[in-house]
């Protein structure tokens, strides 16, 4: 089943935006710049290829494609796409890991 995801409620950080300090989001987040502390989002996640998020993610779903260095903790679906590096403990319903992807850190799968 796929996920609605609401286009009219996206947090977006653009290419070239700095952020240091937490972003809370009650809806989805786009990040293609920099974050420096946590992204709490009760939506989707979506990163970037060019962007980096220093700090943990919790949100109902991500899809990382930039560099992470933080723990991050998934209600649902985790992608890592294969330019993403990720260095941090993972938690997830589903964890889908592309070929070409670079991954540090433990991964706990929680039950269905």
């Amino acid at each position: 089943m796929k996920e609605k995801i609401d286009i009219h409620n996206v947090t977006m950080i653009s290419d070239g935006t700095i952020i240091e300090g937490n972003v809370n989001s009650k809806g989805n987040v786009r990040i293609d710049g920099t974050v420096r502390g946590n992204v709490i989002a009760t939506g989707l996640v979506t990163q970037g290829v060019k962007s980096e998020i220093y700090g943990d993610i919790v949100a109902t779903s991500c899809i990382l494609g930039g560099k992470v260095e933080g723990n991050i903790a998934c209600e649902g679906k985790l992608s890592i796409e294969a330019k993403a590096l990720v260095r941090g403990d993972l938690k997830a319903k589903l964890l889908v890991v592309e070929e070409g992807a670079l991954f540090n850190g433990s991964s706990e799968m929680q039950s269905l």
